[in-house]
Formats: structure tokens, C-alpha cells, sequence
């Protein structure tokens, strides 16, 4: 019977199918020597084939209405085999389904998730840096925009471009020989740019093509020159 089998250590399931999943499930297999188990709604390359665990495709288990029981049976199939059962979630996705549907499980995933009223504090870039900030924590420079201000938004950080070169150079990681070796990827990368921004027709992308290119030659100009590399002093011969 099965009361009377032991228990193995652990089981961790997986959530998910691609290149993180399947990262995840190697790194188990290899480290621990056991078997996961990667569940998802549709098997991608990175998982599609593999020995190193156990596939499970559920329809529609990434619906908010099917995943919390969905993966409530998994677990219950699954908890008189192991001792724990780890759930590791490969997308910001899952990881809010579990928070939000924590309490459904009956307590049996052993590792723990954040509630979801602290999730609500952070899941955005926003809301972390405003909890950041609320802390007293440094965080990156950040333009945080809606869908109709990202025009403006790029516009402003594109023309920042020349303090950023500054800063770099300062701290040695570009100079002058190679912002000139990157000429021509730059100009390709202007107009990719100034596509995006503007709108569809030539004259406009070129219009802002060309001062967004100026500010490269710019940073070219204030940027350092390359340190030359120390020669070492020829010895001279004594008689």
C-alpha cells in the first residue's frame, strides 16, 4: 500500500515551458538527481522534448478560473508520494496566480508566496520604485510612461544620450575609438528610432534622424580620447 512506501524528499513543479523552465528543471535534475515535473498550457521547444523531467500539458492552465484547481489536483496526486512539494513559478504570471490563489492550495506547497495585497505594492516597475523610494532605496533612473506618452517619453531619454556617453567615459568604459568603430551601427539604429517615434512617412523619420545622429557625433567630441597604453622605456645599452 501506498502508506507503507517511503516517502521521497521532495518534488519541485514547475510552471511553465520555455527557456526558464527548462533552465530551472536541468538545474534540479542536476543538482538533486531528481525528476521535476513542468506543467504548462502549451509545451514549447525548450521543454517539448526532453528527458530530464516529467511533461504535463492542462489546457487553459494559465486562466485565473482553471489554474487553482488545476494545479490543486496535481498537488493532491502528488502529496502521499513526497515529503514536500516545491512549486517554482517561470513567469511573472504564474507567480501572481499563486499569490492570489495561495490559500486554495490546503497548505500544501511548502514554499511560500507573498500575499496578494503585497504583490499589489511591487509587481509594476512603478510601484516598486515608489516602495523603493519610500524605503530609502536607490533605484535607476526611470521614465515611466503610458502607451500614448512612450513618443515623448523616448524623445526626452534619446536626447540624454550625450550626459550618459559623459558618464561612461568618465568612468573609462567607452572613449572616442570606439563610439567611431560603432559609426555606422549607430546611424542604422537613429533611424530605426526616429521610425518608431515619428509617424509613418520619410520626412518626418529623417527630420528627427538627423539631430539624434548630431548628438552621437557630439558625444563622439566630448567623449575622452582613448587612453594610450603605457610604453615601456627602452633601456639604454652603457658601454
Amino acid at each position: 500500500m501506498m502508506n507503507n512506501m517511503a516517502k521521497k524528499d521532495f518534488l519541485p513543479i514547475i510552471l511553465g515551458s520555455d527557456e526558464n523552465a527548462y533552465g530551472t528543471a536541468r538545474q534540479f535534475s542536476e543538482a538533486y538527481g531528481v525528476r521535476p515535473l513542468v506543467l504548462c498550457t502549451i509545451p514549447l521547444s525548450p521543454t517539448r522534448n526532453s528527458s530530464l523531467f516529467d511533461l504535463q500539458v492542462i489546457p487553459d492552465f494559465e486562466r485565473a478560473e482553471v489554474f487553482p484547481d488545476a494545479l490543486l489536483g496535481v498537488l493532491r496526486d502528488n502529496a502521499e508520494l513526497y515529503e514536500k512539494l516545491l512549486v517554482i513559478p517561470c513567469s511573472d504570471y504564474y507567480v501572481g496566480l499563486l499569490c492570489r490563489h495561495y490559500g486554495h492550495f490546503e497548505g500544501l506547497i511548502a514554499n511560500r508566496f507573498n500575499s496578494a495585497e503585497m504583490l499589489e505594492t511591487f509587481d509594476t516597475k512603478d510601484k516598486f520604485y515608489a516602495l523603493c523610494e519610500c524605503c530609502g532605496m536607490d533605484y535607476p533612473k526611470t521614465a515611466v510612461a503610458a502607451p500614448e506618452e512612450r513618443e515623448s517619453v523616448l524623445e526626452r531619454l534619446l536626447f540624454e544620450f550625450p550626459t550618459v556617453i559623459l558618464v561612461l567615459s568618465a568612468m573609462g568604459i567607452v572613449n572616442r575609438k570606439h563610439l567611431r568603430k560603432y559609426r555606422k551601427h549607430a546611424f542604422v539604429v537613429v533611424l530605426i528610432l526616429s521610425a518608431f517615434i515619428t509617424p509613418s512617412d520619410p520626412f518626418s523619420m529623417f527630420v528627427l534622424a538627423i539631430p539624434l545622429y548630431g548628438l552621437y557625433e557630439f558625444s563622439i567630441l566630448i567623449c575622452k580620447k582613448e587612453t594610450p597604453e603605457p610604453q615601456e622605456e627602452e633601456e639604454e645599452e652603457t658601454a
